[in-house]
This record gives structure tokens, sequence and C-alpha cells, in this order.
């Protein structure tokens, strides 16, 4: 029960601290990758996002984060 709880608690904390953040990481990766291929890299850098959400460190601005995982994405392979 403990992990459910926590998973639960990952999920709100990730959707409040990054999720508002979504269309501005979709608008910088218009200008990283041809505009076709922007929404995915958006959506693989979401789930990287949320990957590796135990990682963020709260002291960090999220949207810096989330554009670091966006150009991670850019830059190596799918």
């Amino acid at each position: 029960m403990q992990k459910k709880q926590q998973g639960c608690f990952e999920r709100s904390e990730f959707n409040r601290l990054l999720m508002p953040h979504a269309e501005t990481i979709f608008r910088s990766a218009t200008y990283l990758v041809d505009p076709e291929a922007a929404e995915d890299v958006t959506q693989e850098a979401m789930l990287r996002a949320w990957k590796y959400f135990n990682t963020f460190d709260p002291e960090t601005n999220e949207c810096t984060w989330l554009f670091r995982v966006l150009r991670n994405v850019c830059n190596g392979p799918m």
C-alpha cells in the first residue's frame, strides 16, 4: 500500500510542477527540431521527465530542468 500511495504522490507532484510547462517545452522543441518532429520529441521529453522525476531537485527551476531533458532527447537517439 505504501508504494501505491507514493506513486500517487509522485504523479500529483509531477502534474503540479511540470505539466504546466508542457506547452513551453513544445514551443522550444519547434526551434530545436523540424516542426513535424516537435510533438514527438516533446512527448519523449515528458516521458523521460516522468521516468527520472525522482532525480528532480525541487530547488531547480522546473522549466529549466524540462528544457535540459528536451535538449538531451533532441541530441540523443530516440
